[in-house]
Parts: C-alpha cells; structure tokens; sequence
C-alpha cells in the first residue's frame, strides 16, 4: 500500500494511491498529528 496525502483547509485526506476510487480518511489537522506521532512511537 502506497499512501498519499492531501492537505485542503484545515483537514488532511488520506488514501491508497494504488485505489485512487477506494475509500479516503479524512482528519483535521490536529487529528493527523496526533496520528503521525503515534506511528513515529511505534
């Protein structure tokens, strides 16, 4: 899985870029900072 981002206003969208018509995550920024710390800590 390849995944791609996409800040617009004040959420970033995620998806897999090898399924461009698959589902997408959508977090607002706070959401998505919360998210990339966690994986750095893992």
């Amino acid at each position: 899985m390849c995944v791609e981002l996409a800040c617009v206003a004040n959420v970033v969208a995620l998806r897999d870029s090898k399924a461009p018509n698959g589902p997408t995550l959508i977090l607002s920024r706070r959401q998505f900072s919360r998210l990339a710390d966690a994986l750095k800590n893992t």
